[in-house]
């Protein structure tokens, strides 16, 4: 529509421009030419003018700032300014679809959607919330689950809720994927209502080598819209990285190095025999990793704070209990509070690891968890 609307506008002032030539040339006076200086424009101005009204036409479409967008997160705050001390102006749940454009500040976004009630937001989100393409891919199949499992509102074990369960031998029908990992389902809970949530794809017989060959076709056409624009398929650009990311990048500290995976490894800190400890209480303890099971499809290393997230470091707490930056001592090893979940409720802390085989190793446990006073 805006792109329709500038198309109007310029090709209106065209319009204008050819009139204004075709009135000058209607009030000539007869006589020498050579008298009549300044009534008429040189015919290759007008072309000139044209030609600049066709830049302005290519540039329009090329400067139109509005794209459609997919919220990347469970659940993401919109605010009223680009500032996450700010108002908020509502809130946007996974794979609401946005019309989103650069704001004046790095890293934000402003977008335009309508919400889980169908009420019409507008307001700022940052980037790392937001995916240029959706995250789901779209498929229609009917299958047997092959064991028992629960279904989440949010493909993802970490910030996941779990809304209904799905037993053996129940048929389903399929409905999307995310990645050969998460499947979106149609199925029935207990009182027979048709629910939508996401399951692990490894007990949906067929699920995971439908997403392979997804996958493969979207590579497909990606290298065919590579070669279109000249890019090699596959390499990474070199970018000038400003926002979250790039910020978060300067947090790394002394004593961390990056596994041949990409993930952060630091060393493990013990508390000092003579800090002093504030008791907080019994917490239960999980472990997460960098992988999708995890994470979905927000599994690019950063955390709710910006900062990289880092195995014996990074924790994930309720921030209205442990505030954020809070260093916390687990089982005489230093924490800091840098990451959220939506399952981290009062009294839960999920730790970071540096695979989803330790994450399984390490389990849950029950321990008593002090605040490091400094």
């Amino acid at each position: 529509m805006k792109k329709k609307l500038m198309h109007a506008v310029i090709l209106s002032a065209a319009c204008v421009l050819c009139a204004g030539h075709l009135a000058a040339a209607e009030t000539i006076p007869s006589g020498d030419p050579e008298e009549q200086t300044g009534a008429v424009s040189d015919p290759e101005d007008t072309d000139e003018a044209l030609s600049e009204v066709k830049k302005m036409l290519e540039v329009g479409e090329e400067t139109d700032p509005t794209e459609k967008e997919y919220v990347s997160l469970k659940e993401v705050q919109v605010y009223e300014s680009p500032d996450e001390n700010g108002a908020v102006a509502g809130s946007l749940r996974f794979e609401t679809k946005v019309e989103a454009s650069p704001a004046e500040r790095a890293g934000w976004s402003l977008v335009t959607a309508n919400d889980a009630s169908g009420e019409r937001v507008h307001g700022y989100v940052v980037d790392s919330a937001l995916s240029r393409t959706s995250n789901i891919e779209a498929a229609k199949e009917y299958l047997t689950v092959s064991a028992d499992s629960e279904v989440l509102d949010y493909p993802g074990q970490r910030d996941g809720d779990v809304i209904g369960e799905v037993m053996e031998y129940d048929e389903v029908e399929l409905t999307g994927l995310i990645g050969s990992t998460w499947g979106r389902i149609r199925f029935l809970d207990d009182e027979l209502e048709e629910k939508e949530g996401y399951v692990l794809t490894d007990i949906l017989p067929g699920a995971e080598e439908l997403a392979q060959t997804l996958i493969e076709q979207q590579a497909g056409r990606a290298d065919e819209n590579a070669d279109a624009d000249g890019v090699d398929a596959g390499t990474i650009s070199e970018s000038s990285g400003s926002g979250i990311f790039a910020e978060a990048e300067d947090h790394i500290t002394a004593g961390v190095s990056e596994n041949s995976y990409g993930v952060m490894v630091g060393d493990p800190v013990a508390v000092s025999s003579d800090a002093k400890l504030i008791p907080l209480g019994t917490f239960r303890i999980t472990h997460y990793c960098p992988c999708s099971i995890c994470n979905g499809p927000y599994i690019n290393g950063a955390t709710s704070t910006g900062a990289v997230a880092t195995t014996n470091h990074t924790i994930a707490v309720d921030p209205t209990q442990i505030p954020y930056g809070s260093k916390v001592v687990i089982n005489g090893q230093v924490y800091v509070a840098e990451d959220c979940g939506g399952g981290i409720k009062t009294n839960c802390i999920d730790i970071y690891v540096e695979t989803h085989e330790e994450s399984d190793a390490k389990g849950v446990y029950y321990t008593d968890v002090y605040l490091l006073e400094e």
